[in-house]
């Protein structure tokens, strides 16, 4: 499955995982067109209940300032080590059902280069403090512990982001940084990256501190650990724009 980064409002890409899905290819061309119109609809059309999750033939992806956030629907928790859960994330879109919620940021700047904590691939960015992506983030949190807590065993979870102050760099005034998790295959970065301009794959070495980027995040899931609910953006690819640009 490959994304694709263009300036319209919304892309939207088919998978063909399941059986059928050619069948429904037809079907959901017709919707495309409702699709865009839905994304400048009233928030009252939104049903009180998304229906039952069901692994989407259909994915969009969003730029991060069409992201509605009280579209996202957490799914059931699911218990892990502890007394910890996870929740399945899906967006709801009027003509399309329940899909993936995949953003497409706005372009910015990495603060780091990959590091790895516990295993896992991680890398930070820098945002706006009062920009789109900052409050897509805190909205996003803000709406699933607010989901979260209709259940009474999460009523006193607490969303903390993975937001940090970004007073040292050159940036830094008005910024803040933002992690990234970066998808693998065991200890593989499954990330694509790639140049902006013309779309030729890029060596991970080359994702370094200062360097511009275009990301696309999804957002698969939402964790409770030890009271604190939190989620990872997780970067599917990044493209990196020529100085020159």
């Amino acid at each position: 499955m490959s994304l694709a980064l263009c300036d319209e409002k919304l892309i939207i890409f088919v998978t063909t995982r399941k059986k059928g899905a050619r069948n429904g290819l037809k079907d959901f061309k017709k919707h495309v067109e409702l699709l865009k119109n839905d994304m400048s609809s009233s928030v009252t059309d939104i049903p009180s209940e998304a229906p039952p999750e069901v692994a989407a033939e259909a994915s969009i992806v969003l730029k991060a300032k069409h992201v509605r956030c009280n579209r996202a629907k957490l799914g059931h928790a699911k218990p892990i080590i502890g007394r910890n859960f996870v929740f399945s994330v899906s967006f709801w879109q009027q003509s399309l059902g329940s899909c993936a919620l995949v953003v497409q940021l706005p372009r910015c700047q990495l603060f780091s280069g990959v590091y790895e904590s516990d295993g896992k691939f991680y890398c930070d960015f820098l945002t706006p403090a009062d920009g789109i992506v900052h409050e897509m983030y805190y909205g996003l949190g803000q709406e699933f512990e607010r989901q979260a807590k209709q259940d009474t065993r999460f009523a006193d979870v607490r969303f903390l982001g993975h937001v940090n102050n970004a007073e040292k760099t050159e940036m830094g005034h008005g910024h803040v940084r933002i992690r990234m998790k970066m998808p693998q295959n065991k200890a593989q970065i499954t990330t694509k990256l790639f140049r902006l301009e013309d779309r030729t794959a890029l060596a991970l070495n080359s994702f370094v501190a200062g360097i511009q980027i275009v990301p696309v995040v999804a957002i698969d899931y939402v964790y409770v650990v030890n009271g604190i609910l939190g989620f990872n953006l997780l970067l599917k690819e990044a493209a990196v724009v020529s100085k020159t640009n």
